[in-house]
């Protein structure tokens, strides 16, 4: 009953025996990545040619929803890769937010997590790690904010489409701004940037390039902005965790009971290394303590606690190229782990090979 209700769920991989290999180009583009599908896997098979039914979840969208969390990381990125965003951020009226404060802290914010989260389809999932750590969010974040300050408070925060997408006032400087006579300055609707973005992306990482002090004559030096983003965002994604009651949330009800399940062979993909601390704190948060055994230098083995618990999960952390290996071990062993496979950002291992390796 299971098998029939999880594949509108999750990116599902399933044996049987007249199961095929789709070809890496049907697996689901960054465009479509949002629709959730069900992939047939190649026969896996144990000792004695037992077929194995494999799971393998991704995480957003399917057993967590942790669209506006990375939303909100995406934003305070942006202020730190370029600071001069905060100027922008005092003409439009909004409150700048201190390092420590939180963005939903106030409702200055509310119409850029609105679009930002329309968008998320495009900009937090996709194949390669830098999209799913979030770097084209980081870009949208420059120019969903720059455009807005251009279109001079003219388009009004209200009505169906503007109460969500645009912000509800605007400084005094801005509205005069917007007195003058700017044509082809409107933001771009959602639909426009998601019809156009490949585009729009690359003239935006052109277009503001990391600034950066070089020497000891102290000159200006523009450089690409991707890698201080990377820096930025793997930085946050260690030190800005959630709460643990936003943590818990995050999470679908049903979550626990399928990832807890020993039952079956489970695999849980992650789009970036980046994010594993963040995974293995919330699925804490879901009421479980977790042994994990990990074969990455970025982990170590150990116990993470929940004193408020005791059901306890095996978690072993993986990379793609010994993930094989123990789903056989626990398949011949009878004893069924949770799998956490991290991709090998270094590489920039993309998801469709990461799914082709196991």
């Amino acid at each position: 009953m299971m098998k029939l209700l999880l594949p509108p769920l999750c990116y599902l991989l399933l044996s049987s025996v007249n199961a095929f290999v789709k070809p890496i180009s049907s697996l689901p583009s960054s465009s479509s990545r949002a629709r959730i599908a069900a992939l047939p896997s190649p026969r896996l098979l144990a000792k004695n040619n037992e077929s194995i039914d494999l799971y393998i979840y991704s995480i957003d969208g399917t057993l967590a929803s942790t669209t506006q969390y990375q939303s909100k990381i995406a934003i305070r990125a942006a202020l730190e890769v370029w600071p001069s965003l905060h100027s922008v951020i005092d003409e439009l009226g909004m409150k700048n937010i201190a390092s420590t404060d939180d963005v939903s802290s106030t409702d200055d914010y509310v119409w850029l997590l609105n679009k930002l989260g329309a968008l998320s389809s495009i900009t937090q999932q996709g194949d390669s790690p830098d999209e799913m750590l979030g770097c084209d969010e980081v870009l949208l974040t420059r120019m969903l904010l720059e455009e807005q300050l251009l279109d001079g408070g003219r388009s009004p925060g209200t009505g169906k489409y503007g109460g969500k997408f645009h912000p509800k006032s605007s400084s005094s400087s801005t509205k005069s701004l917007g007195e003058k006579s700017r044509v082809g300055s409107r933001p771009l609707t959602v639909g426009e940037i998601f019809a156009n973005w490949s585009e729009l992306r690359e003239v935006i990482h052109n277009k503001y390039p990391f600034i950066t002090k070089t020497g000891q004559d102290g000159k200006l030096k523009l450089a690409d902005p991707l890698p201080e983003i990377r820096s930025k965002l793997r930085k946050m994604y260690s030190s800005n965790l959630p709460d643990e009651e936003t943590m818990s949330k995050l999470w679908q009800p049903f979550a626990s009971d399928i990832l807890g399940n020993s039952n079956n062979n489970n695999v849980l993909l992650l789009g970036n290394e980046a994010t594993l601390e963040f995974v293995l704190l919330s699925l804490k948060q879901l009421g479980w303590t977790l042994e994990i055994h990990s074969n990455l230098e970025c982990l170590d083995s150990k116990t993470m606690t929940n004193t408020d618990s005791e059901k306890i999960m095996q978690v072993i952390v993986s990379d793609s190229n010994n993930a094989w290996r123990h789903i056989k071990q626990q398949q011949d062993k009878g004893k069924r782990s949770l799998l956490i496979v991290v991709p090998n950002t270094e590489t920039e291992e993309p998801q469709s090979d990461l799914i082709q390796s196991i």
